[in-house]
């Protein structure tokens, strides 16, 4: 047993023991990962939006813009539903 846990440690260090080269690599795909979750959550707020938006809209337009505006709103992947 305590010979897998240093063989497991040894491993551990082997693989974490990164040049600095390979460090910044790592670190920069991991910024690249944040900022596109980042992009993600806003894009999905700008959704939210723009569908709270439409929903006090939708009613005030006459039918043709309406079915524009659901035309609009399915090309850009928003699911609307009158509430």
């Amino acid at each position: 047993m305590a010979n897998r846990i240093t063989n497991s440690q040894t491993q551990w260090e082997r693989e974490n023991a990164t040049d600095s080269g390979e460090e910044a690599s790592r670190d920069a795909l991991f910024q690249g990962i944040l900022t596109l979750a980042a992009r993600e959550q806003a894009k999905r707020e700008d959704q939210q939006e723009i569908l709270r938006l439409s929903r006090a809209l939708y009613p005030l337009l006459p039918a043709c813009q309406q079915g524009q505006l659901c035309r609009i709103l399915r090309a850009l992947g928003i699911a609307f539903t009158l509430e």
